[in-house]
Formats: C-alpha cells, sequence, structure tokens
C-alpha cells in the first residue's frame, strides 16, 4: 500500500491542488530519508491531478531509479507497461482496510477490490495517471543550474499573467516546472488555448521549448 503519511484524510474534502502538495512533501520527506540530501538536494516533484513530473539532477543514473521508485511507493502505483508513462495501482486488494488516500470523490474503503493508489479518479472509472521522469545527471554548477530553472518557471508564470491568464497561478488549474531551457505545462487548456499560452511562453528569455502535459 502507499506509503502515505496520511494526507487527503480529512472529513472535509480539501481541493486537489492541496492533496497534490501534500503528495509532493511526501515525497521530498521519504526522499531525503531514505536518499539522503546530497542525491535529492536538486530534485523536484510537481503532480497536478494524476500526472506526476520529476525534474531536476541526480548524481548518477541508478539515482534516476532509486527516486523514480520513491515516487511509485508513495503513490501505490507502477508503470503500466516499462518505458511507458502510463501509471496504474500497484494493488487493488488487501490494502489494509484504509480509507483511500487522496480520493475524496470516493472515499472507499479498501478491503476487497478497490484502488490501493493516491490516484484520484471518479466513481466506477479506472484510475490511471502519467509519472514522467525528466531527472538529468548533475554536471556543473548544479545550485546554479536549479536556481535558474526555478526563476524560469517563476517568469514564465508572470508573463502569463501580464498576457492575461490570471488563472497562471491557480494551482487547481495549472502548474509549470522548468528542466533547463525547456518548460513543462501541467494543464487541461483547450487547443486553441494551449497555442496561444505556448506562444506566449517561447517569449520569454531562457526557454527554447514548452512541452504540455494535459489530462
Amino acid at each position: 500500500m502507499p506509503a502515505s503519511a496520511g494526507w487527503g484524510l480529512e472529513e472535509e474534502p480539501l481541493p486537489a491542488s492541496e492533496l497534490d502538495r501534500g503528495f509532493e512533501l511526501e515525497v521530498y520527506h521519504l526522499l531525503t530519508r531514505r536518499l539522503g540530501l546530497d542525491t535529492t538536494r536538486y530534485v523536484r516533484i510537481t503532480r497536478f491531478g494524476n500526472t506526476i513530473l520529476i525534474t531536476g539532477m541526480v548524481p548518477g543514473e541508478a539515482d534516476r531509479e532509486k527516486v523514480e521508485d520513491v515516487v511509485l511507493e508513495v503513490a501505490g502505483i507502477r508503470r503500466e507497461v516499462p518505458g511507458t508513462a502510463a501509471v496504474v495501482p500497484a494493488r487493488t486488494r488487501n490494502c489494509g482496510g484504509k480509507v483511500v488516500t487522496g480520493n475524496a470523490r470516493r472515499k472507499q474503503i479498501l478491503d476487497s477490490n478497490a484502488d490501493c493508489s493516491a490516484l484520484r479518479a471518479a466513481p466506477e472509472e479506472p484510475a490511471t495517471g502519467r509519472l514522467f521522469n525528466h531527472l538529468d545527471l548533475i554536471s556543473s554548477e548544479p545550485d546554479r543550474q536549479t536556481a535558474a530553472a526555478d526563476m524560469l518557471a517563476a517568469q514564465a508564470r508572470y508573463a502569463l499573467v501580464e498576457a492575461g491568464y490570471t488563472r497562471a497561478l491557480d494551482r487547481d488549474v495549472m502548474r509549470l516546472a522548468s528542466q533547463g531551457s525547456m518548460l513543462y505545462v501541467l494543464a487541461r487548456p483547450e487547443p486553441a488555448l494551449q497555442s496561444e499560452m505556448r506562444a506566449v511562453l517561447l517569449q520569454v528569455p531562457g526557454v527554447t521549448d514548452v512541452r504540455f502535459y494535459t489530462e
């Protein structure tokens, strides 16, 4: 079952963005405890609904897999097919009789065929999601590179707000992350709006490409 510390179990359902933030914090906590700060200080975890993005840098190739393994464990998921982004619950039986973590819409008791993961889904719908691992290996000046990536994402949000997309700061509507000169947008925009947003973001100094992960 997921290595959950209990987020998402409140009687009053939390907004999806708060559940996402709780998940990110739980992953960071377990990453630091398991792998140490030397391995995880430059790692960034971004969740938007059932889409999870891992960005940043790690010391070695094996660390990429270790970080991903922790994310999978906390979420209680597995890759549906190795080498693809699609993820599904790692278990659907014998989940310990616990309330579904992070799934305020169902609040099922896990004692039979229920979903053991932290994925969210409407009743009677399959729980599926996607996990993208874009971790790079640490090269030179990792502190400077990480700070620059964080700043680029902040500048991108500012550019969207300046262009009239005032909900760019709403975590329930959109999440932004960056890796080097690449911007990742986790959102649910219409195709036409997505094209407009891409044009705005490509004007941000330092951005060379924009990739949308939409649900």
